[in-house]
């Protein structure tokens, strides 16, 4: 997996940014094959807790999921290696910001859908042996974002986990999403993933749908 300019690998960039623990952090969400081909089809591999949030979320087929990261800008120096800039459109620490979407289309245990895994993560064997609830997300569509302000979360001058709201947000009820008790800002979780709205549902839907629209092949 390279950078836009085609020959530096990520890995590569990602040391000279002083990125370099052991994780294991996978390709999940598989949303585009443009950056990496795999042989799954399109989804999300969930498991234990975050997958029961989803279920009691009432998660089924046609929900959409948006995902959203820690993004900071890098930089080129003139020897080649890449560094934080200081000079950057969403602040130094870096914001919060969506980058992808997937509707669902079926949700499937992991161990009845093998055969369309190979070698995916959560085909592993501690996968099947640690975690209850080991599920595959099949997207009925999905897809990447390029960037755009409309899709930063953080407030400008703010901690990254301190997320602006438009205004068809105020009444609506997250599961893991704390109202700060300002009007046009909440805080987001510390550590935790999955941040469902549980009213208004319908109105959340329709405003995820005209994002997709928005913000697809643009």
């Amino acid at each position: 997996m390279t950078l836009p300019d085609g020959k530096t690998s990520l890995l590569s960039a990602m040391q000279d940014v002083g990125i370099r623990q052991y994780s294991e952090a996978h390709l999940d969400p598989y949303l585009s094959s443009a950056l990496v081909e795999r042989p799954w089809p399109k989804g999300l591999g969930q498991c234990s807790t975050s997958m029961s949030a989803l279920s009691s979320g009432g998660l089924c087929p046609g929900s959409i999921m948006l995902f959203f990261g820690w993004f900071k800008e890098i930089r080129q120096k003139d020897n080649g290696h890449y560094e934080y800039s200081d000079h950057t459109r969403i602040g130094k620490d870096g914001a919060h910001i969506i980058y992808g979407y997937l509707v669902v289309g079926s949700i499937d245990p992991v161990a009845s859908i093998k055969d369309k895994l190979l070698d995916h993560p959560h085909t592993a064997a501690h996968y099947e042996a640690s975690f209850d609830n080991n599920t595959y997300i099949t997207a009925a569509s999905c897809g990447l974002f390029k960037y755009h302000e409309n899709l930063v979360l953080s407030k400008p001058r703010h901690q990254k986990s301190i997320w602006k709201l438009p205004d068809n947000f105020k009444d609506v009820q997250f599961k893991y999403l704390v109202n700060t008790g300002t009007p046009d800002h909440c805080q987001a979780p510390y550590r935790g993933q999955e941040l469902i709205a549980m009213s208004h549902q319908q109105e959340m839907h329709e405003w995820a749908s005209d994002l997709i629209k928005a913000h697809t092949n643009s």
